[in-house]
């Protein structure tokens, strides 16, 4: 009888274990979500990404057109 007495207290002190474990695991999940998400910081470099491409695009492009340009004219020559 005693083993069973001894054997309801580790498990209520397990449930208890694994209950506060828990707890401080979901508590330690929402203060990383809430600290260290800054959704500004995260935009600006994005935004700097976008225009730095549209701009290497946009150079690309004019770069095509000229070399099209005197690829015509030299074919005008012969």
């Amino acid at each position: 009888m005693e083993l069973n007495y001894c054997l309801r207290g580790i498990s209520a002190l397990g449930r208890w274990m694994a209950s506060t474990l828990l707890c401080l695991v979901a508590i330690a999940f929402v203060s990383q979500c809430a600290f260290f998400s800054d959704t500004n910081a995260m935009a600006a470099p994005a935004t700097l990404i976008a225009t730095n491409v549209g701009d290497q695009i946009q150079g690309a492009a004019d770069e095509v057109r000229v070399r099209s340009k005197n690829l015509i004219r030299d074919t005008q020559k012969f």
